[in-house]
């Protein structure tokens, strides 16, 4: 069935309905234009006015687009810049350094950022910082296939940043420089105190070396007339020993010559421990015995002083392991201080214990006693306790400190006490006894026979007349046949004629010394004679050349002659 037509007014009134549908749409499209245009202006504005500059860079390295600010960086308008090379802005020096970033983002599109020196238009330099990445959207008018090539630049000027980091790179290599400076005047001065030490070490050894050898040639010469002195007294005592004039003038020369041999051993001893050349002989040794020894030894002093001495020792006292020599010296350092600080006619009290681990000596007097301060240093060298004007000092402060340097090689200790002035004084040593499964072993007493029933032949070779005359006298008194030598040549050619049994030989002799003379003399006879050292020399180095040299015994002339009798009567 046909559609009835449209009135006139009906087509009209809808044509005027899609006009305003029409001019609606219009209008929606012209608003929305003009707000994209808007925020177009808006970009491009920020875009331009961004604090950092930026740039679009084609495949070919041209500025295919540039910001206001980068054209401000660079100083030239942007319609210069575009199509550009932007490697022509940029220091020939850091152009290598542009291009290998171009060439990696060429290669594999990987971002890069980089520091370098830009030149701008007018020719003034600054330090700019890229951050280069791959364009999101092609430029205008440039083909996709190009814009898959493109990078966008971000453009920074960092002189400033630089500067302030120049600055301080400045200023930090100052300061290296100064403490490298500094450091080296360190190192300078330390090199020359390292040298300057050395020089003083040097000097100190020297000095040492020089007191050695001074020490030595002082014992030597203080010996020298001190052996003659006591062989002398030992000689006239053995012949007037009931005589009451002569006895006690003797009996004063052999204690003071005594006294003045045990200072110039004291002297070396203490050098000898300082310098760690003390070597001791220990073995399992009976204190009680050593300690008779040592009163006995103590016994001209004692009675000199009218002193009373009380020995008590158990007689169930463990052994030592100890060096004899050394341990009696100790016992009689201890005894003779006890007699110098103890008026005449005083009480002197030597005893023993074992307590603990130890054994301990004490000997105590009832003499002058001590004040705290003269405790606190009674074992330091050279100290001497204030007796006042009335009070004359006698030694030299060095028996105390041996004994407790002896002691202490020892491996034990020593100390002092006293209750104050006028109440005595008591000096301890203590020694660490053996393992309880350790026992002692008595020493055996080497039996003094004496000369033998046929005179046996010494030659005594010494250029010092007083030694050679009274050594002959004392030898002769004992029954031996005795010829004498004033010099090596002498003695060598008396042994070669005469071969004796033994020979006493002084070692500091001018021409042949002593070494010498046994070296000939040992070539000449080998063993047929006892070669025996009398000298003044006790340093270990003295007694190593002699025994090297073909010596068979060591005596110090200032020895007692007891004993020098005692060594000849045991030579076979």
């Amino acid at each position: 069935m046909a559609q009835p037509s449209r009135s006139r007014d009906e087509v009209l009134h809808e044509l005027r309905v899609h006009q305003i549908e029409l001019e609606m749409q219009n209008e929606e499209l012209r608003r929305a234009q003009a707000e994209l245009d808007a925020g177009r202006a808006r970009y491009f504005d920020l875009y331009d006015q961004a604090p950092v500059g930026y740039c679009t860079i084609g495949a070919r390295g041209r500025i295919l687009e540039a910001n206001l600010t980068a054209a401000m960086l660079l100083r030239a308008p942007r319609s210069l810049l575009v199509h550009m090379l932007f490697s022509q802005f940029i220091r020939k020096e850091d152009e290598n350094i542009y291009f290998l970033h171009r060439k990696a983002f060429r290669e594999r599109g990987e971002p890069f950022e980089c520091d370098l020196r830009m030149v701008r238009k007018d020719g003034s330099e600054f330090w700019a910082h890229l951050a280069a990445s791959p364009s999101l959207a092609p430029s205008a008018g440039q083909a996709q296939d190009a814009a898959e090539q493109e990078c966008r630049v971000v453009l920074s000027d960092i002189t400033e940043r630089k500067q302030a980091i120049e600055k301080q790179q400045a200023i930090l290599e100052g300061l290296i420089r100064d403490r490298t400076a500094a450091l080296s005047k360190m190192v300078k001065d330390l090199e020359q105190n390292i040298s300057e030490r050395k020089r003083v070490e040097r000097d100190l050894q020297a000095a040492n070396q020089r007191k050695d050898e001074f020490l030595a040639t002082l014992a030597h010469e203080l010996r020298n007339p001190l052996a003659p002195i006591r062989t002398g007294a030992y000689i006239l005592s053995s012949r007037h020993n009931q005589d009451p004039v002569t006895k006690p003038i003797l009996d004063i020369i052999a204690r003071q010559s005594t006294h003045m041999a045990r200072i110039v051993d004291d002297l070396l001893d203490y050098s000898r421990i300082e310098r760690g050349k003390v070597e001791l002989r220990k073995e399992s040794v009976d204190l009680g015995q050593v300690a008779t020894q040592a009163m006995e030894a103590c016994k001209p002093q004692l009675e000199a002083d009218g002193h009373h001495l009380t020995l008590a020792l158990p007689c169930e006292l463990p052994a030592l392991q100890a060096d004899p020599v050394r341990l009696e010296q100790m016992l009689c350092n201890l005894v003779n201080n006890a007699c110098k600080f103890t008026p005449m006619g005083g009480e002197i009290n030597v005893s023993a214990a074992l307590e603990g681990p130890e054994v301990v000596v004490r000997v105590r007097d009832n003499g002058m006693g001590m004040t705290p301060d003269a405790v606190a240093h009674a074992f330091d060298l050279f100290y001497q306790a204030d007796l006042g004007m009335d009070r004359p000092r006698s030694g030299l402060g060095i028996g105390l400190t041996l004994v407790r340097q002896l002691v202490e090689l020892h491996g034990g200790s020593a100390a002092a006490h006293s209750e104050g002035p006028g109440m005595g004084s008591e000096f301890l040593i203590r020694f660490p006894v053996l393992d309880s499964g350790q026992k002692g072993i008595p020493s055996v007493p080497v039996a003094d026979d004496g000369p033998k029933d046929r005179p046996r032949h010494v030659l005594i070779i010494d250029d010092d007349d007083s030694v050679r005359t009274t050594s002959g006298m004392l030898l002769k008194e004992q029954n031996y046949q005795v010829t004498l030598a004033a010099s090596g040549e002498k003695g060598i050619q008396l042994a070669k004629a005469l071969r004796p049994v033994i020979a006493l030989i002084d070692i500091g002799m001018p021409g042949l010394d002593g070494l010498e003379v046994a070296a000939r003399i040992r070539a000449e006879l080998g063993n047929a004679i006892h070669l025996v050292a009398l000298t003044g020399y006790s340093r270990d180095i003295d007694i190593a050349k002699a025994l090297a040299a073909g010596f068979d015994q060591y005596v110090v002339k200032t020895g007692d002659p007891r004993d020098l009798l005692s060594l000849l009567s045991r030579i076979p």
